[in-house]
């Protein structure tokens, strides 16, 4: 999220873009995770939390890589590929966290489970965010803004290996799946 936030900064502080072409341009995120988290969900099914986890994680990593390569004059498609490799990786990553602490718990535990990971997840949200606008606002002064910008994101795509590494130890869970009709029920 701090990548996702710092962008439109970006864009409009360094490539000078106004917040309409601002705004078309980070559509990308929401749109390639709005329909990777759905496909991501049933592909976790087949290939296993660790996979799809890891396989998020190199995508967002990737994401902060591409993106802190772009300047002023780089073409759109390369701000947009960044936010949508972006969009990917939360929406690969995400249904196999939430499955894994899913599976891991008795059911009569899940709202608890539930509500723990979205405490945690958010806090991890606002680390993020602050983290690269921190690091962004500091190097500004001795690297100038563009090179303020390019670092917030090599510090993003630190974070995101790091999620990568952990995405390394979810183990995969397994359970039971009843047929009733077409619905397949956990039991």
């Amino acid at each position: 999220m701090g990548g996702f936030i710092v962008t439109p900064l970006f864009l409009q502080n360094e490539f000078h873009y106004d917040e309409t072409h601002t705004g078309l341009l980070l559509i990308a995120r929401p749109l390639t995770f709005a329909i990777a988290g759905p496909l991501a969900g049933y592909l976790t099914l087949v290939i296993g939390e660790r996979v799809s986890a890891v396989g998020g994680a190199l995508a967002v990593t990737a994401s902060m890589i591409l993106l802190a390569h772009v300047s002023p004059g780089s073409a759109d498609s390369a701000v947009i590929l960044g936010l949508a490799l972006s969009g990917v990786g939360m929406g690969m990553s995400s249904p196999a966290m939430a499955a894994s602490v899913a599976n891991s718990v008795d059911t009569h535990d899940l709202g608890i489970a539930g509500a723990t990971q979205q405490m945690v997840n958010q806090i991890g949200v606002v680390l993020g965010i602050q983290v690269l606008q921190a690091v962004q606002v500091a190097r500004a002064g001795a690297v100038g803004g563009v090179g303020a910008f390019h670092d917030a994101y090599i510090v993003g795509a630190f974070a995101a290996g790091l999620g990568v590494i952990a995405a390394m130890f979810v183990r995969r869970t397994s359970r039971h799946y009843s047929q009733v009709g077409n619905v397949a029920i956990a039991d």
